[in-house]
């Protein structure tokens, strides 16, 4: 089969790193012949794949209308504010069907990665697409009011208009429920709750200066639903919080930082985390360490030396690639308590602290229960390290099943 995977937009740092581990195992897959991975170019600069059986076409921004070759997660942007590039690239995509339909030449099903912001496109081979999580209809503050009515139209059209729907979780499948009257016979769930990496840091050296010797890691863009908020109001409760600093690692955490100047905001996460900080009088340095977007290999140095991972995030789509990087490294995790991630770690949470993610008293609670008993933590985490894990080659079987199901099938006209 060949194949081609459409990523309109992706953002850095989970969302990338998903989409090349994926393509590398999908294009390893026996049935497999040949990937066209078509992106924005700008976030294909740094992707590199050992095989042949990948091609990479890089969509300029004449091509991909502007926006999405930005690199727009930076921390002085979001890749939503730009009201008139996205309206620019909706424009180009309805007045220039060759593009995509070049995309798909010589292939025999069409995969969208990230089927959210953009309109559906009727390519003219089979579509599967993936909702990851439902997060843009959950948060309409994230895109807005009008905005969001209008993702929820595109997201209607993606769901009844492709041949297969994938899902990562079945409380994504639920929210989907919720916000659709679908019958849903087209979803299939694939987890993705593994490991991102292949190899995990084997000492505890950071490459990067400054890190405190003892610390909480969160590794998450400053979107709402990450909810920095209540983790900063509970770090400004906690008493303990120069021994033990917050280390934040991601697109946008770089505005908590000591030289971060409010006028460079453009997003009003900014200005609320900014503010947040001030206000709490929490000290950059000192309470709260921040590092923004770093690299893979920088990322794996910074988790391997953490005390514990601590996620707040009020929702994700299919569990939380840095609980499960925390686990495997034998670091225990302190979390919040929302469905996915009880779905996507049953029978691996001994390791885990759960805390109600909308209190900033619980989550010192839990921070101070994880101190005070951390042996035991630790080693219930080192015991779960040892346990294996599903492959990369084990999701790439269940999504060519997918694609050859949705190959196979007679195609209903969109």
């Amino acid at each position: 089969m060949r194949l081609l995977i459409w990523c309109p937009h992706v953002n850095l740092g989970g969302g990338k790193r998903l989409l090349s581990r994926l393509t590398a195992a999908i294009a390893a897959h026996p049935n497999i012949s040949h990937v066209r991975l078509a992106m924005p170019a700008a976030a294909a600069d740094d992707l590199h794949f050992n095989t042949d059986k990948v091609e990479i076409m890089r969509l300029n921004p004449a091509q991909s209308g502007g926006w999405m070759a930005k690199e727009s997660w930076r921390a002085e942007s979001n890749p939503f504010r730009s009201v008139r590039s996205r309206a620019r690239y909706l424009r180009y995509q309805t007045t220039a069907p060759g593009l995509f339909h070049s995309l798909e030449q010589d292939v025999d099903a069409v995969y969208v990665f990230w089927p959210h912001i953009v309109p559906f496109f009727p390519f003219q081979k089979p579509i599967i697409c993936t909702f990851q999580d439902v997060t843009l209809l959950d948060y309409p503050e994230i895109l807005g009011g009008r905005v969001t009515a209008l993702e929820h139209e595109r997201s209607r059209d993606w769901l009844t208009k492709s041949s297969a729907v994938i899902v990562s979780s079945n409380h994504t499948t639920q929210r989907l429920k919720t916000h659709f009257q679908l019958p849903f016979d087209n979803v299939h769930r694939v987890y993705h709750n593994i490991l991102l990496d292949g190899q995990l840091p084997t000492e505890n050296a950071s490459t990067l200066k400054g890190l405190p010797s003892k610390y909480f890691l969160y590794p998450a863009n400053i979107n709402a639903h990450k909810n920095h908020e209540n983790l900063l109001l509970a770090w400004a409760r906690f008493e303990r919080r120069q021994d033990y600093p917050l280390v934040l690692v991601g697109e946008g955490v770089d505005v908590m930082g000591a030289n971060h100047p409010l006028s460079a905001n453009h997003y009003w996460r900014q200005d609320v985390l900014q503010g947040l900080m001030k206000r709490l009088g929490l000290v950059a340095g000192r309470d709260v360490y921040t590092f923004g977007y770093v690299s893979d290999a920088d990322l794996n140095q910074i988790q391997g030396r953490a005390g514990a991972v601590i996620m707040p995030s009020l929702s994700e789509g299919g569990g939380s690639y840095p609980v499960e990087e925390a686990l495997a490294l034998g670091i225990p995790v302190v979390c919040s308590d929302i469905p996915v991630m009880r779905e996507t770690l049953t029978g691996r949470d001994a390791a885990v602290r759960w805390f109600d993610a909308y209190s900033p008293d619980e989550i010192v609670k839990s921070v101070d229960s994880l101190l005070g008993n951390y042996d035991h933590y630790k080693q219930a985490a080192e015991i779960e390290s040892k346990k294996p894990r599903p492959t990369w080659s084990d999701v790439a079987d269940q999504y060519v099943q997918v694609f050859e199901t949705a190959v196979n099938k007679p195609r209903q006209s969109p």
